[in-house]
């Protein structure tokens, strides 16, 4: 009986690991596998899109992993300055690459704050894709630092997105935030935080010259 006691706590222990598992661990244990293919997809997603007008077909040999479902934030910069970002908590749609593609088209199109991408400035930019976690609601995000934590800030007028890593302190965070979701000095709002896998774009260095004989 002992035994058997023994083995029902080590089950319902895995059991309950599983269960409080993170949504986020499937994909940052896979993140080599995806951050390739994932911000290759968004860059030329954009670039088709603004060469033709049209959706880039998708690839037929992507990871697996590109099938599950998950929402996505699609973020360009020049310079390490945001220069467009597009996504959203929830996934609109059935599958990881079709929220990549989604994503990467509203960055370079619709982000009011900035103005569109040109196709001939496309090769400036870099690409940053990150795959959302579970919302947490908050009264103060003082204790989840920005380097690992986005906050979400909503309001009656809109709402405030900032991705983990983009704030170097929880003042500028929360203050920018309220900012792009229009509050005034004061006014209540709701603030939740969240974690991402963020996959960055690596830029290849540039081949060495080969000398003249």
């Amino acid at each position: 009986m002992r035994f058997l006691s023994f083995c029902t706590i080590i089950c319902l222990s895995l059991a309950i690991s599983c269960a409080i598992a993170s949504p986020l661990d499937d994909f940052a244990q896979h993140r080599n596998t995806l951050c390739k293919p994932a911000v290759k997809l968004a860059r030329e997603t954009v670039r088709t899109y603004l060469t033709t007008g049209k959706l880039t077909p998708i690839p037929q040999k992507l990871p697996a992993i590109f099938n599950q479902k998950a929402a996505v934030f699609v973020t360009i910069a020049k310079n390490e300055r945001r220069r467009g970002c597009k996504g959203a908590f929830e996934p609109a749609t059935k599958c990881l690459k079709d929220e990549i593609i989604r994503a990467a088209i509203g960055a370079a199109t619709s982000d009011i704050r900035y103005r569109p991408i040109r196709l001939n400035e496309l090769d400036k930019l870099s690409f940053t894709v990150s795959i959302v976690g579970p919302m947490k609601r908050v009264k103060d995000p003082q204790q989840y630092p920005p380097i690992s934590y986005g906050l979400l800030v909503r309001g009656v007028a809109g709402t405030g997105v900032i991705l983990p890593g983009e704030a170097k302190t929880n003042s500028w965070r929360v203050a920018e935030a309220r900012r792009q979701a229009r509050l005034k000095s004061g006014e209540p709002c709701e603030m939740f935080v969240f974690e991402t896998v963020a996959l960055h774009e690596l830029k290849e260095a540039p081949k060495a010259r080969r000398k003249s004989p």
